[in-house]
């Protein structure tokens, strides 16, 4: 028997929607950050640390085992650690060199393989 939806369920769905569908698409990104002008990077990180506070203050309320959370905890160490290395783009050119860094796939991969496995898991009608 399902368990009933609530507000931390339905948060948590648009965050495996939103955060880590998004760093997870290489194609989202090209269209969103391929010719971007100003802070949309800096935008996208500050949404998602934001998010993932939420999420890791009120671990409790949250459907996910600890395997899941410390999976989660490393996708935002990974992008801690990179945001924290490389200035922010604020250029398409600057953008282009964001989309190429092979330390941005590594962040890109893990995230589509949380979205396809925690997402799939959890919520396995609504992620594709």
């Amino acid at each position: 028997m399902d368990q009933p939806r609530n507000r931390f369920d339905m948060f948590l769905e648009n965050f495996f929607n939103v955060e880590i569908y998004f760093f997870s698409s290489k194609t989202v990104q090209h269209e969103k950050w391929g010719h971007a002008y100003g802070e949309k990077f800096g935008t996208r990180l500050h949404l998602y640390f934001e998010a993932w506070e939420v999420i890791s203050k009120h671990r409790e309320k949250f459907r996910l085992t600890s395997s899941q959370l410390d999976q989660l905890q490393k996708l935002y160490d990974m992008v801690y650690a990179f945001q924290l290395a490389h200035d922010y783009p604020t250029q398409p050119r600057a953008y282009q060199v964001l989309l190429s860094n092979p330390e941005w796939h590594k962040i890109q991969r893990y995230a589509g393989q949380l979205y396809n496995t925690i997402g799939l898991e959890l919520y396995p009608s609504s992620v594709s």
